[in-house]
């Protein structure tokens, strides 16, 4: 089955994206596969392989894309010792 037909097996089309305040995702850096970056919690799309947490959902490069960038700790102007 192609990957863009968003369908999972045995499924109908996947039409819209999970909670973004929930769900969230990144590319892992090597083919088309994406980190799940939902905190410790249950997910049915999370596939875990050799300490890596993937995102399996039909639409995880959709997700990858409208995840934002975790913000930066706060710096409070000391160096880090």
């Amino acid at each position: 089955m192609p990957k863009d037909d968003n369908r999972p097996v045995g499924g109908e089309p996947v039409r819209t994206l999970p909670d973004p305040k929930v769900c969230r995702a990144a590319f892992y850096g090597a083919g088309d596969l994406f980190t799940c970056l939902v905190p410790d919690g249950y997910c049915k799309h999370r596939l875990a392989y050799g300490g890596v947490k993937f995102c399996s959902h039909p639409k995880n490069e959709d997700i990858a894309r409208r995840t934002k960038p975790e913000p930066a700790p706060a710096n409070d102007g000391q160096p880090k010792s």
